[in-house]
């Protein structure tokens, strides 16, 4: 995180900026030589700023929370005891914001959770030995960014989800059936800017507050996001302060 200090308010808003500031710039540490004095580095104070960051990481940045944050923006009643029923839109290429998302979802609503289009990679992965670039292509269809890193297998506890959904949400007409009768309490497009499959018929039976819309993208600009924003709550995965260069 070069020049963190000049990061604008909605660049990587959600990190603890101010903590690994004050980490980069403690005495003693030289990062571009990677050197250490340690006449000058207070190794208390590093093992303070250490606790602290691992402590706002666990209570802010896990996929629980931040699903929990998402919740909270949009002011879902997850606590209510009226039975959830939550479609996510997913694809089946790899994306971390998608599957991180994914994966935050699943552990909160578990069951009540349902999937268009689960990856695979993210509940069933050969383990038997270590694959190359190659062979996970060819088991997958597809290569996996960083061979999955942090995201395969982080489901493996909800095969049976994976193959539920892979069974009954096959048909795209059953999804269509239940977004017309309003049988989902909540509605998740994990990637809109890659797959917006069911946007048009979903506009037209929820109200903005009942649609979230996610996006990981690097694009600097796309023309659809304005548009998006008007129909979802939009939760963008990070801004420069003008938000018209993404728009």
């Amino acid at each position: 995180f070069d020049k963190l200090n000049e990061a604008g308010n909605y660049t990587l808003s959600l990190l603890p900026k101010s903590i690994l500031y004050e980490a980069q710039t403690i005495p003693g540490v030289t990062r571009y030589n990677m050197s250490i004095n340690h006449q000058l580095f207070d190794l208390n104070q590093y093992n303070l700023l250490l606790h602290r960051l691992l402590y706002y990481a666990k209570h802010r940045l896990t996929t629980i929370k931040i699903v929990e944050y998402i919740l909270k923006i949009i002011k879902y009643p997850i606590k209510s005891s009226k039975k959830h029923s939550i479609l996510y839109i997913s694809h089946e290429e790899c994306d971390y914001m998608k599957e991180f998302m994914l994966h935050g979802f699943t552990r909160i609503f578990e069951e009540n959770l349902y999937v268009f289009k689960p990856p695979k990679y993210m509940y069933k992965y050969p383990t038997s030995k270590m694959w190359n670039q190659e062979e996970t292509k060819n088991y997958f269809k597809q290569a996996l960014y960083g061979f999955g890193y942090g995201y395969k297998l982080s489901l493996k506890n909800y095969v049976r989800l994976y193959e539920r959904d892979k069974k009954n949400l096959h048909n795209e007409t059953i999804i269509e059936n239940n977004i017309k009768a309003r049988n989902y309490s909540l509605i998740v497009f994990g990637s809109i800017i890659r797959n917006n499959k069911f946007f048009s018929l979903t506009i037209k039976h929820y109200e903005r507050s009942r649609i979230v819309l996610i996006d990981g993208e690097n694009d600097l600009k796309h023309k659809d996001r304005s548009e998006y924003a008007k129909w979802g709550t939009y939760f963008l995965r990070e801004i420069p302060d003008n938000c018209d260069t993404f728009m």
